[in-house]
């Protein structure tokens, strides 16, 4: 169940990720992974891969998220551990 203030949000950002990945076929399948800082979502893409975005609307956001990133590249290349690949950060106002 998506929360009614947060729908707007979710449509803006399934129709990015369509047009950013080209995939028509991608679909949000929900709300998952949440914590208490970030929203996350869930999508599948044409092909059937699974992608986790997040979403934050606080002014540190961007700072977070350019940290994580840069932290999950690490550990994603050293390839010790399991980690998602991240893939980018994109900011958008709705």
């Amino acid at each position: 169940i998506i929360p009614k203030n947060y729908q707007q949000i979710f449509e803006g950002m399934e129709a990015l990720l369509r047009a950013e990945f080209k995939d028509e076929n991608l679909k949000c399948l929900g709300m998952g992974g949440s914590g208490c800082i970030s929203e996350g979502l869930t999508y599948e893409t044409g092909n059937g891969e699974k992608m986790f975005v997040k979403v934050n609307n606080k002014a540190e956001a961007r700072q977070m998220f350019d940290g994580e990133y840069r932290s999950l590249e690490c550990l994603y290349a050293a390839d010790i551990v399991q980690v998602p690949k991240p893939i980018k950060i994109t900011f958008v106002k709705f």
